[in-house]
């Protein structure tokens, strides 16, 4: 016995034709507008099972039903198991939770990864559709069209973003014609882009990438025309011609650039966080006095 024909067994009520059930719908107790009914349905399907299926059961349920299906074949959804579903919400709510992992893996391919761990996710954000979705449950206004298209061609935007609580996010953006780096918290209150608590590998990946002095549109517009090379570009940390070292203003935090390559940069960082942690009451996440930095980078062997 198939399928259908076992569920038609055990409900004998539901067992009638579609010709039955539209004569329910006859108020005349003598079916004298059956043929009407009849008619109207036709007219209004096409010939189309499917649209009386959506008028029965509801258009978005339907489509939910479907892509419900479409999710589970490419082992999107957690609990396959129809049976264990008791309403189309449940079913919709697995189908939201489906399409966000879609959404999220095709705005990978608008994004540069600059670091990711159990812990953090470090990115820059190419597209406003990819800055909308991680800055979610942010104040940054780099999450709003209108101030993205003002950004995205004389800023590099990096976003930290703490894996294991989503409610904890960094924002830095850098300006390509100042050395001007500023951070915000997700409440957009600012913070010194120094004070952030991650580890020093961390935060020399973060200052490679302000170094580099690229907007985002033009890192949009390499990646669009050189795909196939934009990895290489973009995580080449290869020695570079040494620089005179000039100031740079880091929201009031006044450090040195022209360092010659990545290394010098994680060295820079590993050794403050060395001499902020032998300093006495101090630790990397608590210093919050910029006289008290400023001392630090001074103390810096920087040639």
């Amino acid at each position: 016995m198939s399928r259908i024909d076992d569920l038609k067994r055990q409900n004998p009520g539901l067992n009638v034709n579609l010709i039955d059930l539209i004569a329910e719908a006859d108020p005349s107790g003598s079916y004298k507008y059956l043929g009407f009914l009849i008619k109207m349905l036709k007219d209004n399907s096409s010939n189309n099972n499917m649209n009386i299926l959506r008028h029965i059961f509801g258009e978005e349920n339907i489509l939910a039903l479907t892509k419900f299906e479409e999710h589970s074949i490419a082992n999107r959804i957690k609990v396959k198991d129809i049976g264990l579903y008791t309403s189309f919400k449940q079913i919709k709510d697995e189908v939201q939770e489906a399409d966000e992992i879609v959404r999220t893996k095709e705005m990978e391919k608008q994004t540069k990864i600059v670091h990711k761990d159990d812990d953090w996710l470090i990115l820059i954000p190419l597209s406003y559709e990819a800055s909308k979705l991680y800055g979610r449950g942010t104040k940054w206004c780099t999450t709003q069209e209108r101030y993205w298209n003002q950004y995205k061609s004389d800023y590099k935007i990096i976003y930290i973003i703490n894996r294991k609580n989503d409610n904890v996010k960094y924002a830095i953006s850098s300006k390509i014609s100042h050395d001007l780096v500023e951070g915000w918290r997700a409440n957009d209150e600012t913070i010194n882009p120094f004070m952030i608590p991650l580890p020093a590998e961390i935060l020399g990946l973060i200052a490679i990438e302000i170094r580099d002095k690229e907007s985002i549109e033009d890192m949009y517009e390499y990646r669009k025309i050189n795909s196939r090379t934009t990895q290489k570009k973009y995580f080449n940390t290869t020695a570079v011609e040494p620089e005179t070292y000039r100031p740079v203003s880091y929201s009031g935090l006044t450090s040195y650039s022209g360092l010659t390559d990545a290394s010098d940069w994680l060295t820079t960082y590993q050794d403050i966080e060395q001499i902020i942690s032998t300093e006495e009451n101090s630790d990397l996440n608590n210093v919050i006095d910029t006289e008290h930095i400023l001392q630090i980078f001074n103390r810096l062997k920087l040639r």
